[in-house]
Formats: structure tokens, C-alpha cells, sequence
């Protein structure tokens, strides 16, 4: 299924359009995933009753089913956890100013 339809005469660009992204990663022990577009290590950043969506450096995104491993979703919860409070801290250095040149 293409995310536009392109018709023989009737498609917006000449371009055929781009496929509608699958997500079907395998998480690794420490749930945690490579990045198909740049190698970078994925971690995860959010997750939902059913979803959790992993996020490279290079702000590269993949939405993955959510394992239904207890031990994995512990892991997949501790990154979270990681990722808010570096955040948090971050957002305490900007309120003092000290990240301003």
C-alpha cells in the first residue's frame, strides 16, 4: 500500500511514494535496538499499554509492539525513567542559565 496514490497520470510528484514504515524490530537483551538508518544504539523513550517507541541520537524513531517479557518491560521502564530525569536535570541547568555562552 503506498501512503499516496500515484496514478499513471494523476500523481502528485513523478516520484513513487514512500512505503508506510513497518516496525518490526527485535529488542536486545537490554532492550535496546539497532538503528536501521544511521547504526546508532535505539532506546526507549515512551511506551503505551501496547507500543513502546525507541529513539536513536540522531533522533531516528521506530513505534514496536510492546514485549510482553515482565523483565523487558522492566528494562524498557528503567530507560524511561534514565531518559525523564536526564531531562529534568537538563531543563534545572537552562532555568539557572548555565548552559548559556
Amino acid at each position: 500500500m503506498d501512503i499516496v496514490w500515484d496514478g499513471p497520470d494523476e500523481g502528485i510528484t513523478l516520484e513513487r511514494s514512500a512505503r508506510a514504515c513497518v516496525a518490526a524490530v527485535t529488542l536486545r537483551p537490554d532492550a535496546t535496538v539497532e538503528c536501521a538508518d544511521c547504526g546508532l544504539p535505539m532506546f526507549p523513550v515512551a511506551e503505551t499499554s501496547e507500543t513502546v517507541t525507541l529513539e536513536c541520537a540522531n533522533r531516528h524513531r521506530v513505534v514496536t509492539a510492546l514485549p510482553a517479557d515482565r523483565a523487558t518491560r522492566v528494562l524498557i521502564d528503567n530507560w524511561i525513567a534514565k531518559k525523564g530525569a536526564q531531562l529534568h536535570v537538563q531543563h534545572e541547568r537552562w532555568e539557572r542559565g548555565e548552559d548559556e555562552e
